[in-house]
């Protein structure tokens, strides 16, 4: 373990938690968000309000939100060896306990849904050459585009590079660290 995992909160008024999310903008690479009819996996811009629940994520650190009933945004920061940010605060577990105790953090990977056109057997419809940069999951009607550079042997599979927070050696949360193409069985 290198680090000491730190989990904080902050709540945010409806129009205020976009700034709050970009404010990390040099420290987060990609997004996942969610929004009533689409989910994105994209490069980091500057999240759009009609994102309902997402994550700001890199390598130091991820940013989530979650829209409240009462209009508010509920937002949780999480990091190893980040100072606490003006504003924020150690996250408690439920309302009348204590700082959520995360004790360790280490990394996995989680393997996305989705194989690549180019490598998808000669006999799938929607195999070929020359194909648009997306990933087939035949149970999913639309390809998939995940967040990755195009190059002329693209990466069969797509997996998320994460930590999992663990506190007292059972896992409570999963942080998202990066999006990359692996084609090898071994990896996964």
């Amino acid at each position: 373990m290198s680090e000491q995992p730190q989990v904080y909160h902050r709540r945010a008024a409806a129009d205020e938690w976009v700034d709050v999310v970009d404010g990390f903008k040099d420290k987060v690479r990609f997004i996942y968000a969610e929004e009533p009819a689409d989910l994105h996996l994209i490069n980091y811009h500057r999240p759009q309000a009609s994102w309902t629940h997402g994550r700001a994520f890199g390598p130091t650190l991820e940013v989530r939100w979650s829209h409240r009933r009462d209009g508010q945004v509920d937002l949780l920061l999480l990091t190893e060896g980040e100072p606490c940010p003006q504003g924020w605060e150690s996250t408690p577990v439920a309302e009348d306990e204590g700082p959520l105790d995360v004790d360790m953090a280490e990394e996995s990977t989680v393997l996305l849904v989705g194989t690549h056109r180019r490598h998808l057997a000669s006999s799938h419809r929607k195999a070929g050459q020359d194909v648009p940069h997306e990933w087939i999951e035949t149970r999913i009607p639309r390809p998939l585009v995940y967040p990755l550079p195009e190059t002329p042997e693209p990466a069969r599979w797509v997996q998320l590079r994460v930590k999992v927070y663990r506190a007292a050696g059972r896992p409570v949360l999963t942080r998202m660290l990066d999006v990359e193409g692996t084609s090898d069985v071994k990896e996964l």
